[in-house]
């Protein structure tokens, strides 16, 4: 086995003359050194080519300019290393085998692989999928990404069915079962195969495979860009922060007086010591009251226009200030309103009507009586909270729906504390329908797709 450094494909490398090294990964800046010898300078080169052993590279680092060009050069692929910069390319009897690429500082190169000893099977996190033009293999445990030769995906399927332990050497081995070898070895290594039976602990067995996922995935740390990268601006306009109005039918909406309300609201630490999920209120929601809450808790105070994109200001936070949630409110009775499905334009404070179909409405409001284990009847109306996703991920790589969901919970809680100020009966869905929210609206699910929903029903008695 052979074992070659070669720089990320995501990372550029810059040779700026007189002596100056950048290395970028995407639009920041990740490593940047001056008055560097050329020798150095030619080793990132070559790097960025790949195809060679840090051995190799160290002998050529002596050879140009001895032991203080050595000593440069291990101190910029250390800092290349810190970066998770460096990826290990692995070639067997000529043939490119993996190549592993580092996702948190401190993984060391690849050493020849030894004897798996005891049963073991690919780990119930382990995901392959295509990347570009590669295929690679993902866990969320794992310190590692690996992209696979189509000979090694083979072996990788092989393993997702228990496996004797492997107790022969290479050199005993056809040339596809060494290949299979090594790629197991390499796995195991790397923490994507589990023993059989598994010996996973308490805690990591509540876990399911996409919560472990989305957790990794979205965090920061783990290889790849994330933040405000704009990673879509040189590919797509910004989305647009207004949604485009419909065809439908306008409802207008009174605007509450707001010095009358902050007269009449009980003090916020009341407020907050009352806040009940409410399933049932005594009377039926008043078109005044749906109005008040969706005002109070979504309506658009201002829109900013920004050099790269435009930002929103609500009475709630939202990453970037960008604001992608819609609301829409499905009315199963509603005093003032008929019963159908609406979108709340929160720029104009109205309602567009979507869909008068009762038997619609309905079963939008029933998935809080299903959420709810029919304990008790449907409320008044549902308000789903959906999300134009690309208004996000053009500017946010890696953690866009992470933001989205936060953003999800603050709305929540806003409509929780305004209803209860209201004396309304709010409660929050656990779980919702995008298959019916796209029959509903028509929308693209990637363009826009429902992401919470809550239940609001009429005023309930006083404590």
């Amino acid at each position: 086995m052979h074992v070659a450094l070669e720089l990320k494909p995501s990372v550029t490398p810059l040779l700026v003359p007189p002596g100056e090294i950048r290395l970028t990964a995407g639009p920041r800046e990740v490593l940047k050194m001056a008055d560097q010898p050329r020798s150095v300078m030619d080793a990132v080169a070559t790097l960025a080519r790949g195809g060679v052993s840090e051995d190799g590279l160290n002998e050529r680092m002596l050879d140009a300019g001895g032991l203080d060009a050595l000593l440069r050069w291990q101190h910029v692929l250390a800092l290349c290393l810190d970066e998770n910069l460096i990826d290990y390319r692995i070639v067997a009897e000529g043939r490119w085998i993996a190549t592993i690429e580092p996702l948190v500082p401190g993984v060391e190169p690849p050493a020849p692989p030894g004897t798996l000893t005891e049963a073991r099977r690919l780990s119930r996190f382990a995901y392959l999928r295509r990347d570009g033009d590669r295929i690679v293999l993902e866990s969320p445990p794992a310190p590692v990404r690996i992209a696979l030769a189509p000979e090694a995906v083979i072996a990788v399927c092989a393993a997702g069915h228990p496996a004797p332990a492997w107790s022969s050497v290479a050199s005993n081995l056809t040339r596809d079962d060494a290949t299979s070898w090594l790629v197991l070895a390499l796995l195991d290594r790397w923490q994507f195969l589990e023993p059989v039976p598994s010996d996973e602990g308490p805690a990591a067995s509540t876990w399911e495979f996409h919560d472990a996922l989305f957790h990794r995935a979205s965090r920061p740390g783990r290889g790849r860009p994330a933040g405000a990268t704009f990673r879509m601006r040189d590919r797509l306009p910004a989305w647009p922060a207004v949604k485009a109005r419909g065809a439908g039918t306008r409802v207008a909406l009174e605007r509450p007086d707001m010095a009358a309300v902050a007269a009449a609201d009980p003090p916020l630490s009341e407020v907050a010591g009352r806040r009940r999920s409410i399933r049932t209120g005594g009377t039926v929601l008043s078109l005044a009251e749906l109005s008040e809450v969706l005002f109070r808790a979504l309506h658009v105070r201002s829109l900013e226009r920004g050099e790269r994109v435009d930002t929103i200001r609500r009475a709630v936070p939202a990453g970037g200030g960008l604001h992608e949630l819609e609301a829409y409110v499905a009315v199963r009775q509603c005093r003032g309103l008929a019963p159908g499905s609406y979108w709340y334009d929160a720029h104009a404070h109205g309602l567009e009507t979507l869909s008068l179909d009762a038997g619609l409405a309905s079963a939008f409001v029933d998935q809080a009586a299903r959420s709810w284990g029919r304990r008790f009847p449907p409320p008044d109306v549902l308000v789903t909270l959906a999300a134009r996703v690309p208004r996000v991920a053009w500017q946010y790589e890696a953690i866009a729906y992470r933001i989205i969901l936060l953003n999800v919970g603050v709305v929540m809680q806003m409509l929780y504390l305004v209803a209860t100020a209201m004396r309304l009966a709010p409660c929050a869905i656990g779980s919702g329908d995008p298959a019916l929210f796209a029959t509903l609206t028509g929308a693209d699910p990637f363009e826009e797709t429902s992401v919470g929903e809550f239940a609001l029903s009429g005023r309930v008695a006083a404590d």
